[in-house]
């Protein structure tokens, strides 16, 4: 059985998204990565909002793995 990967990169505010632009991480590691199903960047993944997506995606998906990008 293939694995089912969700890519999240988080922004953390401008620590990250000041320096790299994490758009184009998500949708590059949507387009290229093996088994990535889903990929997505958001502005605060530790808020509970980030959080909820990616519980929401583990069900909807059927994610098996889930990468995050973070400080």
């Amino acid at each position: 059985m293939a694995e089912r990967v969700g890519v999240y990169v988080c922004h953390c505010g401008s620590n990250i998204a000041g320096m790299v632009d994490v758009e184009q991480v998500a949708r590059w590691a949507g387009a290229n990565l093996k088994d990535v199903v889903v990929s997505r960047d958001y502005k605060f993944m530790c808020s509970s909002l980030g959080q909820a997506m990616i519980e929401e995606d583990i069900k909807k998906e059927g994610l098996t793995r889930v990468v995050v990008a973070a400080c």
